[in-house]
């Protein structure tokens, strides 16, 4: 068998962290993420009422979790189907480890099963009101995936209305901004049965934190461009209106505390009410979510600790000099917009993106093929 040239070998292993590393080949924990959101499905049920914010709120969340280092996975409308969602929750519970977080988010329509079993579903793209347990997924079966992942850490986010309840032709209210499920077998109002979800919560192993839109109503609005739930989930994570202890870290405690207590208020102040819902299974569940990267400190130290390595690999001869004064201005230019609430030029935030790679594989990498990859990207950007 032929072997490839030594410099060929670089560059193939060059290209493997261009092109990112494998989730299974991290020696840290991985923070996995699904998020799923359906704004319309395949046979429209009579009734069922096409969302706005659904699918823009899971790709909105997906962009902000992957600049986060999640391994993110999303799904909307038609690749939302159930057989789909459930083929992912298997997946995770074979390459999840116990190290790992998990965090799934579901934007879209839910329904309580009045007239047939008590149960309360999700409506999956193939759902249909008449075949509940065909298309659309339980909630204690749901729960029933998500502890079969080996994951110590947990968060369920649903961002879908509670309240409907499926009947047989009754008349339901004007909910033109609610997401509840509505059909020719319609759902109307009722409170989310909290007793029973609860039940099944306290079932699940410890480490599970589920965080619910509301009660009865959720609501969606144009002026925000999102669901209200969600748009405030989206400020806590970019944003330091919520970072109680100043740290420029999201963690589960205050996410919980956003939910408990800003959602009605704001709610409120839309002309809407809507009450969240949050359950916690287990203790020492106060783990960070996110880092918070609108924040002038979360930014300086993004920006300090890739800074630290072009020095460190100058210093130790892996990247020449002209180099490291093109990574530094780079990253004084990504800053700078950041700070000023801008977009960075983009060749600065491609060179600091790349540098983010390369400080988070750590030792795993030569200092040799870190400098090459630099210098590589530098050429190819047009500044060097």
């Amino acid at each position: 068998m032929l072997r490839p040239p030594k410099a060929c070998a670089v560059v193939a292993l060059t290209m493997a962290i261009l092109l990112g590393t494998p989730a299974a080949a991290q020696n840290g924990p991985v923070r996995h993420a699904l998020l799923i959101g359906i704004d319309r499905y395949a046979s429209q049920p009579e009734g069922v009422q096409t969302l706005r914010y659904a699918r823009k709120d899971a790709e909105a969340l997906e962009s902000i979790l992957k600049q986060q280092q999640y391994e993110t996975v999303t799904l909307v409308n038609e690749d939302a189907e159930r057989d789909k969602i459930v083929r992912e929750l298997g997946r995770y519970q074979a390459i999840v480890r116990p190290e790992d977080s998990f965090l799934l988010y579901f934007a879209g329509h839910g329904v309580l099963s009045e007239r047939m079993n008590k149960n309360t579903y999700w409506l999956t793209y193939d759902a249909q009101l008449g075949l509940l347990d065909v298309g659309g997924i339980r909630l204690n079966h749901l729960l029933d995936y998500i502890n079969d992942i080996p994951a110590r850490k947990k968060l369920l986010i649903l961002d879908h209305c509670h309240s409907g309840s499926v009947v047989t032709n009754l008349e339901g209210n004007d909910v033109s901004r609610a997401r509840s499920g509505l059909g020719s077998l319609r759902a109307v109002r009722s409170l989310f049965p909290m007793d029973t979800f609860s039940r099944n919560v306290e079932e699940v192993a410890d480490g599970l934190v589920v965080l619910g839109a509301a009660r009865e109503e959720a609501y969606e609005f144009e002026d925000l461009g999102h669901g209200l739930f969600t748009y405030l989930l989206i400020e806590a994570m970019t944003t330091d209106k919520y970072d109680i202890d100043g740290n420029a870290n999201l963690d589960v405690d205050e996410l919980r505390r956003v939910v408990r207590d800003h959602v009605k208020n704001f709610a409120a102040s839309k002309g809407a009410s809507q009450e969240a819902i949050e359950m916690v299974r287990g203790t020492n569940l106060n783990w960070e979510i996110a880092s918070i990267t609108g924040t002038t400190a979360q930014i300086e130290a993004d920006a300090e600790r890739i800074s630290d390595l072009v020095v460190d690999l100058e210093a130790r001869d892996a990247i020449k000099f002209n180099a490291k004064i093109a990574c530094m201005n780079a990253i004084y230019e990504w800053a700078e917009a950041k700070k000023r609430h801008q977009a960075a030029p983009p060749v600065a935030s491609d060179i600091v993106d790349e540098l983010r790679k390369l400080a988070s594989l750590g030792a795993n990498v030569s200092d040799a093929v870190k400098g090459q990859t630099i210098e590589a990207t530098l050429r190819r950007l047009g500044r060097l």
